[in-house]
């Protein structure tokens, strides 16, 4: 039982890891998108 819990546990911190990571990811290219915008236009 200790174990399973331990395990979710750890399973949990690396989804949030992950999402953290696209999110920031996603922050990131969001500011790069106006000007490549620009660019095309």
């Amino acid at each position: 039982m200790e174990e399973n819990s331990f395990q979710s546990e750890q399973n949990k911190n690396r989804v949030e890891l992950w999402n953290l990571s696209v999110r920031d990811l996603f922050f990131k290219y969001v500011r790069f998108i106006p000007l490549f915008v620009i660019q095309w236009l």
